[in-house]
């Protein structure tokens, strides 16, 4: 069995949807312990579900494969210019990073509703991580272009993104970066401008210029990060709290109809005890003429 076989046998569970995928699992594992294949089936098992931004990520690539190339594609660019320290690119290519990680994550929005699973703001927010990060680090774009994601990714920065655990297939990320490598290879390149007579010589505070910017734009984006990973904490919280109050409001209401069953019966129990009273009075004088007469018989005979 090999890598690429398990990769076509694992696509399908990330192809689905998240509620199937525990089913479609074990369905899958019990084929190939019923094929045989018992190393087959423990590797089907042990694969991970994806989160519900893992699976949007996923989605995505599937569904909108064009806007995900060119998100992709600019990513090479950003990532090209830092290493060139080209400050005044780095602030043009951001403005469009915003612009295609806000589109790409509408279109995602768009195809979850689609799927009726719509996404909420905390989902889009790791959705929109995941972009960033695949733009910050080759290894994660190749990661995210899988389609094979288990988990949302995130960066900090241009640093290298974690992906142990991230991928359900991890060979498939290195073979996603050799398919991705020709067509990098292949993108056209500008015309080259005549050499001039003599190389012009480089401009120290040109470069010190371009380092600020670059990392001026890191920490900008990093902050950008801490804000957003911060907003959905906090909507997190308020869902939570949001949850609990609308239980508490469920306990109160099951209290109030348990205390309005618990008045009925205490008003019932009351009746009842007026009537036990009112009939133990009519027979303790009914049993007190009864006394009487028997009384009065027994003194009528004794004469």
């Amino acid at each position: 069995m090999t890598e690429q076989t398990f990769e076509a046998v694992a696509r399908p569970l990330y192809e689905g949807m998240p509620d199937d995928f525990i089913a479609a699992r074990k369905a899958l594992a019990a084929q190939a312990r019923k094929a045989g294949d018992a190393p087959l089936a423990r590797r089907i098992s042990a694969l991970r579900k994806p989160t519900r931004a893992a699976w949007a990520v996923n989605l995505l690539v599937r569904g909108d494969a064009e806007r995900v190339e060119a998100l992709l594609a600019l990513g090479e660019e950003l990532r090209e210019a830092q290493e060139q320290l080209a400050g005044a690119e780095l602030r043009a290519l951001a403005s469009q990073r915003r612009a295609l990680i806000g589109e790409a994550v509408a279109s995602a929005r768009r195809l979850a509703t689609d799927a009726d699973a719509p996404l909420g703001d905390a989902v889009a927010e790791q959705l929109t991580q995941t972009l960033q990060a695949a733009l910050a680090d080759a290894a994660a774009a190749a990661a995210m272009e899988t389609g094979l994601l288990v988990d949302a990714l995130t960066t900090a920065g241009f640093e290298p993104v974690d992906l142990d655990g991230k991928v359900a297939v991890p060979e498939a990320v290195a073979e996603q970066s050799r398919a991705r490598a020709p067509r990098k290879k292949a993108a056209p390149s500008k015309p080259a401008k005549p050499a001039p007579e003599s190389a012009p010589k480089p401009d120290p505070k040109a470069a010190e210029r371009a380092r600020r910017d670059a990392e001026e734009l890191a920490r900008a984006e990093k902050v950008l990060e801490d804000m957003g990973r911060r907003a959905a904490q906090a909507h997190d919280r308020a869902a939570e709290t949001r949850t609990a109050v609308e239980d508490l409001q469920q306990r109160r209401k099951a209290l109030r109809e348990e205390l309005d069953e618990v008045e009925s019966a205490l008003a019932d129990a009351r009746t009842a005890d007026s009537s036990a009273r009112k009939e133990r009075a009519d027979a303790e004088r009914d049993e007190a003429k009864a006394r009487r007469a028997a009384e009065r018989a027994r003194a009528v005979k004794a004469t």
